[in-house]
């Protein structure tokens, strides 16, 4: 099981200014914990579909689709925005190899690449056509509603260009991800595309574990079966009520108190491994999206939200030290740490007669290690608050484990904040704007509202024909 270390939070190490008294939190919230995780566990979009027997008839249709098409296609682009998307990346980053696209396809053993398609600059999107051979492509589409023009705008100059280059069967190139009933459902059946259903309507950003996410891992080859387990097993774990024995709902009140009582408005994911390096970015970011509100469930005013932010060791902390360890003590860190790497490289004996030669002999995993251990104590040498999370290997087993752990704290944190961990409501305003300023039918009353506003700014829009 992943393991947690929560020393460095505690009063009797940072003192009394900057950290807290363990024992006495756990033992004060023991009540509202327990109405939080039951709360959580009452919500069937966060916990149903890990469940097996609910998994099992939605999965099915993934594992039989992947094995039908096996050999088929030599890559796959996934167009859709925001946290599933880089959901699936770091998930995919963390279990393939690391220069996956770049090996040939005995390397791969005949698995596609994997590339992703979410940004609209006309000047990316004009030469995706050099990327791929489109006879030999397979586009993912995930889109819960079809309420992200981006999404939908990349759907269609997609769907044309395979329509010109492969004929009549391009169908055979495109399968969507989407809700029941939702537009982009609608659009499948009407146009003969394969469409995978996401369970629930207002799953949100969980969705992330359900058929859009795991349908392209399945595809590259990684073992969903031991994700899916790495999953119940922490949902099994983390049903017990009893914040002494639940540590991750430890890890989320001990997040949420430092916002509130130690006014740590910062919280940031630090990772060393190079394989968790878009995981701790979608760490963030999916924090962002749950818990940055305006208003509670109640209608009660809490615009002040802590910031999220992932921080990738070596290649960011030589540049962002100062801001981690210098001025205000306004953050808390929660460290991401591999116990055992799969491989390891020795450092030869070299330049003895110099003052590097003693690292001879040593591995990159001892530095890589040690670097994360020399860190963690600058941090509480400082009076930083910080946690480590502890994953035993990188494996699909525990890249389930922590996902799940993830989303699970997080929804805790919401919880407490009296935050609805399904609701996006200013993504829902932007999207009304966009539609609007685009000339969607029945946006009209948005369009008249936004040029009245930029009337006020005497600003003239910018939307070249």
């Amino acid at each position: 099981m992943l393991d947690f270390d929560f020393t460095n939070v505690s009063r009797d190490i940072i003192g009394s200014e900057q950290g807290i008294d363990l024992d006495y939190e756990f033992s004060n919230y023991a009540e509202r914990m327990s109405e939080v995780i039951s709360g959580v566990y009452q919500l069937q979009e966060v916990v149903q579909w890990f469940q097996a027997d609910y998994q099992h008839n939605f999965f099915k249709e993934i594992k039989e689709y992947a094995d039908m098409v096996r050999g088929k296609f030599k890559d796959i682009v996934v167009i859709g925005t925001g946290t599933p998307i880089e959901g699936i990346q770091a998930m995919a980053e963390a279990l393939i190899h690391p220069y996956w696209n770049f090996l040939s396809d005995e390397q791969r053993e005949n698995m596609p690449r994997i590339h992703y398609f979410s940004n609209i600059d006309p000047e990316t999107s004009y030469n995706f056509k050099d990327l791929c051979d489109a006879t030999r492509t397979l586009c993912i589409v995930i889109s819960k509603n079809a309420a992200e023009p981006e999404t939908m705008a990349l759907f269609m100059i997609l769907k044309k260009y395979f329509e010109r280059v492969i004929g009549e069967n391009y169908r055979m190139h495109i399968v969507t991800c989407t809700t029941r009933d939702s537009l982009l459902y609608n659009i499948s059946n009407q146009e003969g595309y394969k469409c995978f259903e996401i369970p629930y309507e207002h799953i949100g950003n969980f969705a992330i574990m359900s058929t859009c996410g795991l349908l392209p891992l399945r595809l590259l080859g990684i073992n969903i079966d031991q994700m899916l387990l790495g999953c119940q097993d922490i949902v099994k774990v983390a049903q017990n009520t009893d914040i002494r024995q639940h540590k991750v709902a430890q890890l989320a009140l001990i997040n949420y108190l430092f916002f509130k009582n130690k006014k740590k408005n910062m919280s940031i994911i630090l990772s060393y491994s190079a394989k968790f390096q878009y995981l701790s970015r979608w760490c963030s970011r999916y924090k962002s999206e749950i818990l940055s509100k305006d208003f509670d469930k109640y209608g009660n005013f809490i615009s002040s939200t802590q910031l999220p932010a992932a921080v990738h060791g070596f290649n960011d902390q030589n540049v962002l030290m100062q801001i981690l360890i210098e001025g205000d003590n306004n953050k808390i860190i929660n460290m991401l740490q591999v116990q055992e790497a799969e491989q390891d490289i020795n450092i030869p004996k070299e330049f003895d007669y110099t003052a590097i030669g003693f690292m001879g002999g040593k591995t990159l995993g001892r530095l890589l290690n040690s670097e994360t251990e020399a860190m963690r104590m600058l941090l509480t040498d400082r009076k930083i608050p910080n946690t480590t999370i502890l994953v035993p290997k990188i494996n699909s087993y525990y890249i389930g484990q922590y996902m799940a752990m993830y989303m699970l704290n997080i929804a805790f944190q919401a919880f407490l904040m009296n935050i609805d961990p399904l609701v996006k409501t200013t993504y829902e305003t932007l999207n009304n704007y966009i539609w609007a300023l685009m000339g969607r039918y029945g946006y009209e009353e948005t369009l008249r509202e936004f040029n009245e506003k930029l009337a006020v700014s005497k600003r003239q829009p910018v939307l070249p024909e």
